[in-house]
């Protein structure tokens, strides 16, 4: 049932991020949802549906799909904390100008 309400309440975009949002007009509190060195996976997804579940909008940045990278995992270097925070920032701006 999640599921079918979340698929109603995604939006994509060609950013590096992807809103998901509880059923009706909000405003939400909102979660930024970070995903791990392996990339967005089913954890992170059931984590944001978790969220949502709780009322909160989900924010998932993908810090990946935009450098082609796919896992960093033993790898950090490849992509600093400095780097993926500023992408949760630039993310954030931009799902609230889409608003």
């Amino acid at each position: 049932m999640l599921d079918a309400c979340l698929s109603r309440s995604r939006t994509r975009h060609s950013a590096n991020y992807e809103l998901l949002t509880p059923p009706g007009r909000g405003p939400f509190p909102a979660v930024v949802v970070m995903h791990g060195c392996d990339g967005i996976n089913a954890n992170t997804r059931a984590w944001a549906a978790r969220l949502v579940g709780w009322g909160y909008a989900a924010l998932i940045v993908d810090s990946f799909r935009s450098r082609g990278l796919s896992n960093v995992c033993n790898r950090g270097a490849m992509l600093p904390p400095s780097v993926r925070a500023a992408d949760a920032i630039a993310a954030k701006s931009r799902s609230e100008e889409r608003r």
